[in-house]
C-alpha cells in the first residue's frame, strides 16, 4: 500500500496537513503525528498509537518524517479504514459517570502503559496509572479496582473496563447536591429553609441563567407543599423540582422533618455542652490565678511584716558575715604570701650553698 492508492483529492487534503506541522521545512516530528492524525480526521488513533506509527517511519536519527513516508502511512490507514468500516480502536463504553475531559485523561494516562497498543495494560501497571492520574489507592482499594477491571484475573486490564472502573471512582459532581450546597449558604439557621423573598433574590438576580419573575412564581406554584405559614421554603424540594426530579412522599418529608428535628437538638444539646465546657475551664483559669494572687499576696504581706529591728539586726548579720569573709580571705592571701616566701628564700640559700661548693672546688685545683 502506497501514496499512488490514494486520489488526487486526498494527496492534496493530507499534504495540507503535513505542510501545517512540517515548520522548518524539514519534516514532521514524531511527536505532532497525533495532532496531523486529528486534523485529517482518524480520530480514533490514540496518541501512543500515533508515536508508535512516527518511530516505525521517521528518518534515521533526525525524529522527522518526511512527506513520502507520511502519505504511504496515510493512504494505509484510508485502505485499513474502508476495509474494517469500524473503528480501528475500542469504542468508549456508553453510559459511563464521566466527563468528555475525564474520558480523555483517564485514556491517555491508560495509554502510557499500553506498550503493545493494544488497548491493554497489564494489572502490574494499574497503580502507576493511577499515579498519573493523582489518585493514590491503598494496596486494599488497588485490588478492589483490579477485581473490577479483571474479574476473570488474567493478569491484564482491556481499556474499556478501565474507563469503567475509573467511573465508580470519579464520578461527576452530582448536580442536585450542588444546588443544595449553594442554597446553604443562605441558610443562616442550616435547617434547609430560606426566605421566598430570598430564593426570589436569587433566582432572578444572581448567577448566569437567571430566572424570570414568571417562571420563578411557577415554579413556585409546585412547591406550596413545602411552604411555611412564616414565608420560608424548603429549598432541597425546590432543587429537585428545578431537576425534574420526583419529589418526596408525605412519609418522607415527615421523616425529613424528624431528622432535621434530631440533628438540631444534638446541634443544640452539642453547643450547649461545648459553652459549659469552655465555662469550666473559664472557672478553672479564675480559680488558678486567684490562688496566685492570694499567694503573692502572702508573700508581700511576710516581707512587710519586719520591723525595723528585724531589718537592722539583718544587716548587721549580713555586714558581720562580710567581714568575716573579708578577714578569712586576707588571711589566706598573707599565709600565701609567707609560703611563697619561703619558698624564694629556700631557693636562693640552696643556689648560694651550691655556689660556695663550686668555689671552693676551684681552689683545691689551684693548690694542686
Amino acid at each position: 500500500m502506497s501514496s499512488a492508492d490514494l486520489s488526487e483529492k486526498q494527496i492534496t487534503a493530507f499534504t495540507e496537513k503535513y505542510t501545517k506541522y512540517d515548520k522548518r521545512g524539514n519534516g514532521v516530528r514524531v511527536k505532532d503525528l497525533y495532532n496531523v492524525f486529528q486534523d485529517a480526521g482518524f480520530l480514533n488513533i490514540e496518541e501512543s498509537e500515533a508515536r508508535a506509527m512516527g518511530k516505525e517511519i521517521e528518518t534515521p536519527g533526525k525524529s522527522t518524517i518526511e512527506l513520502k513516508p507520511f502519505l504511504d502511512l496515510m493512504a494505509k490507514l484510508v485502505q485499513e479504514k474502508k476495509r474494517r468500516g469500524t473503528p480501528r480502536t475500542q469504542a468508549t463504553p456508553q453510559g459511563l459517570e464521566l466527563s468528555p475531559e475525564q474520558v480523555q485523561v483517564c485514556k491517555e494516562a491508560f495509554n502510557v502503559y499500553d506498550r503493545k497498543h493494544n488497548s491493554v495494560i497489564d494489572t502490574k501497571d494499574l497503580r502507576k496509572v493511577l499515579k498519573q492520574l493523582n489518585l493514590p489507592v491503598t494496596e486494599m482499594e488497588l485490588q478492589d479496582i483490579i477485581k473490577d477491571a479483571d474479574p476473570k484475573n488474567k493478569g491484564e486490564i482491556e481499556r474499556n473496563a478501565f474507563l469503567e472502573a475509573m467511573s465508580k471512582r470519579m464520578k461527576l459532581p452530582d448536580q442536585e447536591e450542588e444546588l443544595v450546597e449553594a442554597f446553604k449558604a443562605f441558610d443562616e439557621e442550616t435547617n434547609g429553609w430560606v426566605t421566598i423573598e430570598e430564593l426570589r433574590r436569587i433566582m432572578t438576580t444572581m448567577g448566569g441563567e437567571r430566572m424570570s419573575e414568571h417562571d420563578f412564581e411557577c415554579l413556585l406554584r409546585e412547591t406550596q407543599s413545602s411552604l411555611r405559614d412564616d414565608g420560608h421554603i424548603d429549598y432541597r424540594i425546590y432543587v429537585k423540582i428545578i431537576l425534574g426530579k420526583p419529589l418526596p412522599t408525605k412519609e418522607q418529608r415527615e421523616a425529613m422533618a424528624r431528622a432535621e428535628r434530631e440533628a438540631k437538638e444534638a446541634r443544640l444539646e452539642r453547643e450547649a455542652a461545648e459553652k459549659a465546657a469552655r465555662a469550666e475551664k473559664e472557672r478553672e483559669r479564675a480559680a488558678i490565678q486567684a490562688e496566685r494572687e492570694r499567694k503573692r499576696a502572702e508573700r508581700e504581706a511576710e516581707r512587710n511584716s519586719y520591723g525595723d529591728e528585724d531589718r537592722k539586726e539583718k544587716k548587721e548579720k549580713k555586714e558581720k558575715k562580710e567581714k568575716k569573709e573579708k578577714g578569712e580571705k586576707d588571711e589566706k592571701e598573707k599565709k600565701e604570701k609567707k609560703e611563697k616566701k619561703e619558698k624564694k628564700d629556700k631557693k636562693e640559700k640552696k643556689e648560694k650553698k651550691q655556689k660556695d661548693e663550686d668555689d671552693d672546688d676551684d681552689d683545691e685545683e689551684d693548690n694542686e
